[in-house]
C-alpha cells in the first residue's frame, strides 16, 4: 500500500532516516467519521509499529484531530499500540 511503499523508499534514500527513525505527520484536517475503518486502522498502525515494514517511527504526530477523535484513540486505536510507540504519539491542536 502507498504507506508501505513511502516508509520504505524514505529509508533507502537515507541512512540516517533508516538508522535513527522517521517521524510520521498525519494532517487532521477536515477529517470526518467517514474516513475511518477499524481494518485500514489497524493495519496503518501495525504498518508504523514497524511490523509490516522494518521502519522505525521515532514520533507520529496527529495534528488537528477532530474533536471525536480522543474518544475513539483512547477505546479503539490506543489498545493496537505497544507501549514504547505509544508514547511516540502526540496529539498537536490547531490552538497549540
Amino acid at each position: 500500500d502507498n504507506l508501505t511503499y513511502v516508509m520504505q523508499t524514505l529509508c533507502h534514500e537515507s541512512e540516517r532516516s533508516s538508522k535513527r527513525g522517521i517521524a510520521f505527520l498525519a494532517n487532521m484536517d477536515h477529517w470526518t467519521l467517514r474516513n475511518f475503518s477499524v481494518g485500514y486502522c489497524l493495519q496503518f498502525m501495525l504498518t508504523l509499529q514497524g511490523r509490516r515494514v522494518p521502519v522505525k517511527v521515532r514520533s507520529f504526530l496527529i495534528v488537528n484531530p477532530p474533536a471525536w477523535f480522543d474518544r475513539l484513540y483512547a477505546r479503539l486505536i490506543r489498545p493496537m499500540l505497544s507501549r514504547n510507540f505509544a508514547k511516540c504519539v502526540k496529539m498537536i491542536r490547531e490552538e497549540e
